[in-house]
């Protein structure tokens, strides 16, 4: 339902909703969302925390993962909510920013609810944020995240990103790491 609010921005497509395909919410979404349980504090929270999803090109991984980026930024009940787009280099993370910026932009329901910037978008009301990181030092290891999506994991060279994000999830009630 969530992604329904959100807006395509290209193509024969654009200014239409986003409706997720079937094995998309099957397999992903309706796992991964729909399953929760509550904790000792009494706050409910996703079972699922890690998210691998294994597709070949063309089939929507860009829209399903920015789908879920901005969901954690702005719609997952957390407030100062840390989620990141990874990747192996700038460009590569650009191409996992960028397209959820232009939905953010486009869409109703989120646009006016956030602010955009050049590496960054900013939930206004919860002080959450969705922000493209390309290193280790970009990331720094006092990051709090609650979620992050790692795009093109097979072009990493060395494991200490994704290293670094499994561990700053630590204080974090749901955190939700995704990998592309």
């Amino acid at each position: 339902g969530a992604m329904r609010h959100l807006r395509h921005t290209k193509g024969q497509w654009s200014g239409q909703p986003l409706v997720p395909d079937p094995w998309q919410v099957a397999y992903v979404l309706a796992p991964v969302f729909g399953w929760v349980r509550q904790t000792d504090g009494g706050l409910w929270a996703r079972i699922i925390q890690s998210l691998y999803v294994d597709v070949p090109r063309r089939n929507g991984k860009t829209t399903l993962s920015g789908g879920i980026a901005m969901y954690l930024t702005a719609a997952d009940g957390e407030d100062g909510a840390e989620v990141y787009a990874l990747a192996a280099g700038k460009e590569q993370a650009r191409k996992t920013f960028d397209p959820v910026k232009a939905i953010a932009e486009k869409s109703p329901a989120v646009g006016p609810n956030v602010k955009c910037l050049a590496d960054k978008i900013v939930h206004k009301r919860t002080g959450s944020f969705f922000q493209v990181v390309s290193s280790v030092a970009d990331l720094m290891h006092g990051a709090n995240v609650h979620g992050a999506i790692i795009d093109e994991l097979h072009v990493h060279k060395k494991a200490d990103l994704v290293e670094t994000v499994e561990t700053g999830t630590g204080s974090r009630h749901q955190p939700l790491v995704t990998i592309i």
